[in-house]
């Protein structure tokens, strides 16, 4: 052996001549994770799987934190005074652009710090190497690292003392290409914001007419917001707090003339796009973008990335609010650079934009104490008048992230008056008809699943989907009497052959999945179906941890679990409650029969009030989107001691 190690973080099959060199050399060659088609089986025994000790999980690791804890003394030493950044700031007129570049240099250096945590974790796991080549999945890595290495102060380099690591030669050419196509990127934008602009100047000068509307909601996903479901659109529109009338759609993505008459067809009004900017926009967007063009050899890729998209945001939403008056406008899933240049102009015009959180799946709800749980730079330099969320840890969590957001409301779990109310019978509920015909019979118990994502080299991981669709098989063994629904959190063939959420073991819960399915007692209604329906159509809901359903089936009172694989999940800030989180099959088993055929409705009601009451949902009375409409409408709310408990109280004064 040479004492070379060699890491890739994702193997490919791209790699297959650089590994069989590697191999023929005698180096040691290792790999994090590995696509679809790319078994180790098929390298002949020549490579094997790095684990690292404690786990490095992609997206929930110290990296990101590192980014926060040193983000602002290196942006203000190193970026704060560019030329570029100032030509941002004149543009918007404002300062809060700077969050914009703050926000996309905290991606660039949550990436550059996690490149450094896996070169450590392999050079303790391999002291005796005489040096290791890290081969990373982003070839934007040596780029970062030689940008950064001398500027970071050297606390934050992390530990000097391992042994050398580096990039192979090849990877830091495919770096260089990386950064030639990162700045071809940033001036294929530009050239869309010079030709839009020469149109404008070019075209006949009129004043647009200017619409009023009270509410703006956007469009974000297709899949789920464009089908006949409670979670549509308009899902915020009742006719009486909030009025068709009064509500714009406004698509933060392109959609086809179908799905636009889709829309028309259902009443609703829809903002088109591309809108038609001002002369004065024109002219400001032209003069800004010729500018940047001259730094495109110069300037860092990242820089100049943003800059590029921030000039062409400038086009599209000075344009949209010189057709528009908006009184609040309302989004979600919505973190990107994009939502701080279009809240700037939204805000100069007097709009106040909301942001709500559609899912509560998030990093402080995983084994360890709530103000150590790590941050996630998707959150990171937000910038909304309020966010709605659902408790009161989560507003704890949101503002560890370098937010700028002037008030945090607490409405409880967004969906679960949906359950409420189709357990009531007020909306139509078509899914115990089509259980009717994949065999359910009535009576018959229904246990609903809700996986999640698996990932590589992620919290939740192929290894944990496979144990978890094995359950499912299980109790479909041992308790004959019981009728299963699996609602899949995405498409089944992503398993099979995604690059990023395939791979051997996830081609074995592709099958496994294949097997439910011809199962008589169990159906997959598929990715689009309604979660809500399910879980209101349900004695007993299970999630992968920490899947939003779950909170959403206890806010409705819909008995409830979470089931983690493996014991991962002990001690998780959800463990708390008793018997909310089990751990194993044996535990799943007990607890199954205990909700399904020991609790009755009254005392699963008592355990709710007892123990989940203020940890999963401050109100647990299935009435957020209530409380929701309430506060767009500008209604009082009633903030009796009743009515308003202490977590959100506190959550209020801590804002």
């Amino acid at each position: 052996m040479t004492g070379r190690i060699i890491l890739f973080e994702r193997l490919t099959r791209w790699h297959l001549p650089v590994v069989a060199w590697y191999h023929l050399r005698g180096d040691s060659i290792y790999y994090r994770s590995c696509a679809a088609g790319c078994e180790p089986a098929r390298w002949g025994g020549a490579i094997a799987q790095f684990e690292g000790t404690p786990p490095l999980y992609r997206g929930v690791n110290g990296a990101t934190d590192q980014a926060f804890d040193h983000i602002e003394a290196l942006y203000a030493r190193a970026y704060a005074q560019q030329g570029i950044i100032r030509l941002l700031r004149n543009l918007y007129g404002s300062d809060e652009i700077h969050l914009a570049f703050k926000k996309a240099l905290l991606k660039e250096l949550s990436e550059f710090y996690y490149c450094r945590l896996l070169a450590e974790r392999i050079q303790r796991a391999h002291p005796q190497g005489r040096h290791i080549f890290l081969v990373p999945a982003d070839l934007g890595q040596p780029e970062r690292q030689r940008a950064w290495a001398d500027v970071l102060p050297a606390a934050a380099m992390g530990e000097t003392h391992l042994p050398p690591w580096s990039f192979p030669c090849w990877v830091r050419l495919a770096g260089l290409m990386r950064s030639l196509q990162e700045r071809l990127v940033a001036a294929g934008i530009l050239v869309r914001v010079l030709a839009r602009a020469i149109r404008g100047l070019l075209r006949p000068s009129r004043q647009p007419s200017v619409h009023t509307y009270d509410v703006a909601l956007t469009i974000v996903a297709w899949r789920r917001q464009l089908h006949d479901n409670l979670r549509s659109a308009g899902f915020l529109i009742d006719g009486r707090l909030i009025t068709r009338d009064r509500v714009l759609l406004v698509p933060l993505i392109r959609l086809t003339r179908r799905q636009i008459a889709w829309l028309a067809g259902r009443a609703l009004q829809v903002s088109p796009t591309p809108l038609r900017a001002s002369r004065a926009t024109c002219r400001q967007a032209l003069g800004a973008a010729l500018r940047l063009i001259g730094q495109l050899p110069r300037q860092a890729p990242w820089l100049l990335r943003t800059a590029a998209h921030l000039i062409e945001a400038f086009c599209i939403w000075r344009a949209f609010t010189e057709r528009y008056r908006i009184g609040r406008f309302v989004t979600h899933a919505d973190h990107g650079i994009g939502h701080i240049a279009r809240n700037i102009l939204l805000k100069q015009q007097g709009s106040a934009v909301w942001s709500y959180v559609d899912s509560g799946n998030l990093t402080y709800l995983h084994p360890h104490a709530e103000a150590a749980a790590p941050r996630y730079e998707l959150w990171g330099f937000l910038y909304y008048d309020v966010m709605v969320c659902w408790n009161a840890a989560m507003v704890r969590y949101f503002q560890r992230h370098h937010q700028h957001v002037e008030r945090y409301e607490i409405i409880g779990c967004l969906w679960s008056e949906h359950v409420r109310l189709l357990r009531e019978g007020t909306l139509p509920m078509a899914v115990r008809q089509q259980l009717l015909t994949r065999g359910w019979r009535p009576g018959q118990p229904v246990v609903a699943w809700f996986p999640t994502w698996y990932q590589a080299d992620n919290l939740t991981d192929h290894h944990d989907g496979l144990a978890f669709a094995q359950a499912i098989q299980q109790l479909l063994t041992e308790l004959p009497d019981v009728f299963m629904v699996v609602k899949e959190k995405h498409q089944r063939w992503l398993f099979a052959k995604h690059p990023v959420y395939g791979g051997p073991e996830a081609r074995r819960i592709y099958e496994a999945y294949e097997q439910l399915e011809r199962h008589p007692r169990c159906w997959l209604p598929g990715p689009t179906a309604n979660a809500s329906e399910i879980v209101a159509a349900s004695d007993l809901v299970i999630s992968f941890p920490f899947t939003s359903v779950t909170v959403e089936a206890m806010a409705g009172r819909v008995k409830a679990i979470y089931y983690g694989p493996h014991g991962r999940y002990r001690g998780a800030h959800y463990d708390r409650i008793p018997g909310m989180v089990v751990h194993s099959g044996d535990e799943l088993k007990h607890r199954v029969a205990q909700l399904l055929h020991e609790t009755s409705a009254d005392e699963y009601d008592r355990y709710l009030t007892q123990y989940a009451k203020g940890e999963v949902d401050p109100f647990l009375d299935g009435q957020a989107l209530t409380r929701f409409r309430t506060l767009l409408a500008g209604a009082a709310r009633d903030d009796t001691p009743e009515a308003l408990p202490s977590a959100l109280a506190e959550a209020r004064g801590s804002s």
